[in-house]
């Protein structure tokens, strides 16, 4: 069997290639309900927790469009949701209705 020239040596990771590497990987770890674009989700989810900017969040993932964006702003409602949980585990009384409607 023939080897290629490059075999061994650093290359550019294409999209053909980390597709293929992925295939491979998700098949051997049994997984059948992923998708590269998984990957940008995640990463965008992330860096709106992080930095609470959807502005930010547009210019990295390069949307022309911040409605685009937008649609990751569920992410700051789950983080709102959790601190309404967090308080009331603490004994500390909430007015749900009034949140919820500000999140909706």
């Amino acid at each position: 069997m023939q080897r290629h020239p490059n075999r061994g040596k650093r290359q550019p990771i294409t999209y053909n290639g980390f597709r293929r590497t992925m295939t491979t990987a998700l098949k051997a770890a049994g997984i059948t309900d992923f998708r590269i674009h998984d990957l940008r989700h995640d990463f965008a989810s992330k860096l709106l927790r992080a930095t609470r900017d959807l502005a930010l969040v547009k210019t990295a993932l390069k949307h022309a469009d911040i409605s685009s964006t937008v649609r990751y702003a569920h992410v700051l409602d789950e983080d709102v949701r959790e601190g309404i949980a967090a308080l009331e585990i603490a004994g500390t009384p909430v007015k749900r209705r009034t949140i919820e409607r500000s999140i909706e």
